[in-house]
Order: structure tokens, then C-alpha cells, then sequence
């Protein structure tokens, strides 16, 4: 998933060498066919997260808090009210 939003994995071999070391050589086939199908990539430039959370609209920067009519307000924070 992180390939994905990130236009691929900085770091790419240092992730790739931890994964082989942890879970041994088995896992190798299975990286190389997250490779070729293009769902696990090295990061070739900066990643397209900030253009992917203002197009699908993931973070409502002003809420109303008097009257809020978007359940992103239920998340905005804590309040330590005692």
C-alpha cells in the first residue's frame, strides 16, 4: 500500500534485504511478482500522497465547531475536559 501512495518505497533495498533476513528466501518469489505486476517499486521521485489527500479530499482543514457537518470533526482532537 505504501508503494502505491507513495510512488514507490524509499529506501527499497534496505526494506527488501530486513523482509529476506526475516522471513528467509521463500519470500523472494513472491517480491519479485509484486515487482513485475508494478505493486511494489523503488521510489523514483516524491511520492503523490499530497496530490492523492487533496483530490479524494482525505483532510477537512476548517470544521464548523459550533455546528460541524462533517464526521472528520469527531477526529480532529482530544479534549481533556475534567
Amino acid at each position: 500500500m505504501a508503494s502505491l501512495t507513495n510512488n514507490g518505497i524509499d529506501k527499497f533495498d534496505h526494506y527488501r534485504r530486513e523482509i529476506l533476513q526475516t522471513y528467509g528466501y521463500e519470500v523472494l518469489f513472491t517480491l519479485n511478482h509484486l515487482e513485475r505486476v508494478g505493486l511494489l517499486k523503488r521510489q523514483d521521485g516524491k511520492g503523490n500522497f499530497s496530490s492523492l489527500k487533496k483530490s479524494m479530499q482525505l483532510f477537512v482543514d476548517e470544521v464548523d465547531e459550533a455546528n460541524p457537518k462533517d464526521i472528520s470533526y469527531v477526529y480532529s482532537g482530544f479534549s481533556f475536559d475534567t
